[in-house]
């Protein structure tokens, strides 16, 4: 057995101290990389075991970050610019890894497992000088219960910022461990922490908090002196100049000063607590085996002064954290996605408390102790086990129709450019590429900043909505709730919109069939009858999609195989369009049309027959009129219709 090898079981299994001897050192430092690696394994393997969760809300930044690559800036959508992510670093760096080409969806995997790996690295870091064989076993401890954990897992390939956050967090706060004592740190001892919680705070706005309390904690366990409160704000003052910068970045290029999509979620009412206080709960308990290192290393704090400093100093960053997400309400994400900082922050005070108590009960040789913190990260496996949002992370894919719907939507319209008014602001608009609407306003700016009254109260990121606003931009394509869309709205905007006596004048459910895989699915979307998706009126002469006349699901809109929009009519089915206004005058009228020769009906409003198929298609107009279209298959066999054409001959 290679010596590495042996150095490694000795460690762990018996906790014996190496060697100081140079050669001994050298096989620690082997046997360091050797245990880092397994534990970054094993987390790539739990991270793996998640695919392909991903969160809507991810698709938003990458919307960002696509835009930003093809030179359309920090924007949503073409227009006014809205700063509807809230993590501005996480959003460049994929844009900046994602080049041109590359899949972003991956990018953003990539990163984030990355960092997370990344992470477990200051584990073992902040045990560099003392006894290797006890910073080993300390470090693969913490190490491990992070690794298992199914916040971290999940949210690793989750496509969100977490996993940048927590790297930076914690390595900051691995390097503001030396700083509790002494009297005289160098610039540079400073200056990297404060660095590294600078970053933090350009990754979410709320990071600056976290840097708060740990320049709040470095006072408390120093003392109120001098030198902690010029270390303290030396430190913060390097992280307040990221802070200030983005600020100043983000009047100069938005207009705000906070992000736009805090406006819809940030609102501090007794059910935000209660919600809160549920979502730290139902989040803590999967991960019991670092409450359990907590609180061991509550425990050791109170009987050791310098354990106390280096331990509170963690310890009260995860307090605030933890009470701030309890303010906000928490999160509607699978797996507690704002718990990944504070799960992080746990597994470092973890390793520190293993480290601290295998260096002490070896001396007594207390092996029960050991094994029970050998055991923190069997419990923290078991928890991820039978956490339930662990079934619900790996079934949430209702997102994913997103991408079939988009890119049938940019198949089918990518020439025309229409408005797409969503509330699912993520997927959807990220596969389509096209000009869209947040009908739930976090990338709205004029949603957003008129909140209604019980903000607060519903849903979480669910409660803002404006439906005359909404129709007042006349968007083409309306999605309601998911990016299947459907009749009924479930939010504000839309059913405002419901309300309105325009919405059923100007728009039509159309049903459209995609093909995605073995079984097609269907999108049940509001089309605007008239505008860029509907019907054009051009120099007297009327063109209308052949999809305009679908009437519900017996009647689907489909792509052909030259990726042509059209509608499969048959006679016991046939397609139907109401309420087409056309002037006074000679009309005639041509379908195009594929499979046959359809049948033609085109009757007043009050109902009188004007023209059939068995006669011209051209009938006359004493005044303005709506006119009802109805097509349908002269024979068995469906006819595939394209569009209709109506021209006019005389005024």
């Amino acid at each position: 057995m290679p010596r590495s090898a042996r150095l490694i079981g000795t460690t762990l299994l018996y906790n014996r101290p190496m060697e100081s001897d140079g050669t001994d050192h050298r096989h620690a430092r082997v046997a360091v990389v050797v245990a880092f690696a397994i534990c970054a394994a094993v987390l790539v393997w739990h991270a793996v075991d998640y695919l392909p969760f991903f969160e809507d809300d991810s698709f938003i930044s990458l919307r960002y970050a696509k835009r930003l690559l093809e030179g359309r800036g920090l924007t949503w959508t073409d227009g006014e610019r809205v700063e509807g992510y809230s993590n501005f670093l996480w959003v460049v760096v994929v844009a900046f890894a994602g080049l041109p080409g590359q899949d972003l969806v991956a990018t953003a995997r990539v990163l984030g497992v990355t960092c997370a790996v990344v992470l477990l690295g200051s584990f073992f870091w902040v045990h560099r000088r003392g006894d290797p064989g006890m910073g080993i076993s300390a470090g693969v401890v913490g190490a491990l219960a992070v690794s298992l954990s199914g916040t971290v897992a999940a949210h690793s390939v989750a496509g969100l910022e977490q996993p940048l956050l927590a790297v930076l967090v914690v390595w900051g706060l691995a390097w503001t461990l030396p700083l509790v004592e002494g009297t005289s740190p160098s610039v540079r001892e400073i200056a990297i922490p404060g660095v590294l919680f600078g970053l933090a705070s350009l990754v979410r706005p709320d990071a600056p908090l976290i840097v708060a309390a740990v320049c709040a904690a470095l006072i408390a366990v120093r003392g109120f002196d001098r030198d902690s409160l010029r270390i303290a704000a030396s430190m913060a003052c390097v992280a307040a100049a990221f802070f200030v910068g983005q600020l100043a970045f983000r009047l100069a290029y938005y207009g705000d000063w906070i992000p736009n999509s805090a406006r819809g979620k940030v609102a501090v009412t007794p059910r935000r607590v209660a919600e809160g206080w549920r979502y730290l709960v139902d989040g803590v308990i999967p991960v019991t085996g670092l409450v359990a290192g907590l609180a061991l290393g509550a425990v050791a704090a109170a009987h050791d002064v310098r354990f106390r400093r280096r331990f509170g100093v963690i310890a009260i960053p995860i307090v605030v954290w933890c009470g701030y997400i309890v303010c906000v309400g928490g999160d509607l994400v699978p797996h507690h996605r704002h718990l990944f900082v504070a799960i992080s922050m746990a597994g470092l005070a973890t390793s520190m408390t293993v480290g601290y108590l295998l260096t002490t009960v070896v001396k007594k040789r207390l092996l029960a102790m050991t094994l029970v913190v050998a055991l923190l990260p069997l419990f923290v496996a078991l928890g991820s086990l039978q956490d339930p949002h662990r079934t619900k992370a790996k079934n949430n894919r209702w997102f994913w129709t997103g991408k079939p719907v988009g890119r049938f939507l940019e198949r089918a319209f990518g020439a025309q450019q229409p408005l797409v008014a969503v509330d699912a602001a993520g997927a959807l608009p990220f596969f389509s590429e096209l000009p869209s609407l947040d009908m739930l306003g976090l990338n709205d700016r004029t949603i957003a900043h008129h909140p209604p009254e019980t903000l607060g109260w519903g849903k979480l990121a669910h409660e803002l909505g404006d439906g005359a606003y909404v129709l007042s931009r006349r968007p083409d394509l309306v999605v309601f709730n998911n990016s299947c869309g459907s009749d009924r709205p479930n939010w504000l905007s839309g059913k405002q919109m419901l309300r309105d006596p325009r919405f059923f004048r100007d728009y039509r459910l159309i049903a459209y069939e995609i093909v995605d895989g073995r079984r097609p699915l269907t999108s049940r979307i509001w089309t605007r009858v008239e505008g860029a998706a509907g019907v054009r009126r051009v120099d007297g002469r009327v063109q209308v999609p052949g999809y305009l006349l679908s009437t519900g699901e017996a009647t689907p809109a489909r792509l052909d195989e030259d990726g042509r929009l059209h509608l499969r009519v048959t006679r016991q089915h046939p397609g139907r369009l109401r309420g087409l206004v056309l002037d006074p005058g000679r009309w005639t009228l041509r379908c195009d049309a594929t499979g046959g020769d359809p049948m033609v009906e085109v009757r007043s409003e009050p109902g009188e027959v004007l023209t059939r198929a068995d006669s011209p298609r051209v009938f006359s107009l004493v005044k303005r009129s709506a006119i009802t279209i109805e097509v349908s298959s002269p024979r068995a066999g469906p006819v595939r219709l394209y569009g209709i054409e109506l021209q006019r001959e005389n005024g």
